[in-house]
């Protein structure tokens, strides 16, 4: 019985883990600084204005963005993002940008990785 599959599989799976933890690098620098991002959410181009990133009650990690291009559908509005997802993020030198808050999705994180206020944690 050959190795190669298992082998395969644990590659695969460390190279997942490293393209993640570079996104939440990316992710987080980006809230701090408020800067905007653009990357590729599965196929789609996405511009986006990030305002929390952390954990959902599954555990995923998820990050909520105002998009302002890409796949805006013809408007600005509030995304929410696994960010095993996102792909190639670079900072645009935009500036940072937000959205009515009365459109803002109705969830919480259950767990903070960064915000740009404390508007997105958990409601008791």
């Amino acid at each position: 019985m050959s190795h190669r599959p298992m082998q395969q599989k644990l590659k695969h799976e460390q190279a997942t883990w490293q393209r993640a933890s570079a996104s939440v690098a990316i992710i987080k620098r980006a809230i701090q600084d408020r800067a905007c991002l653009s990357g590729t959410h599965v196929a789609f181009r996405v511009r986006l204005a990030l305002h929390a990133f952390g954990r959902d009650e599954n555990g995923k990690h998820i990050v909520f963005a105002f998009e302002y291009g890409g796949l805006t559908l013809g408007r600005p509005h509030w995304v929410c993002f696994v960010v095993d997802r996102l792909r190639d993020l670079q900072r645009t030198g935009l500036p940072w940008r937000s959205g009515p808050l009365k459109s803002r999705p109705q969830f919480y994180l259950t767990a903070i990785g960064a915000a740009v206020d404390d508007s997105w944690s958990k409601k008791p």
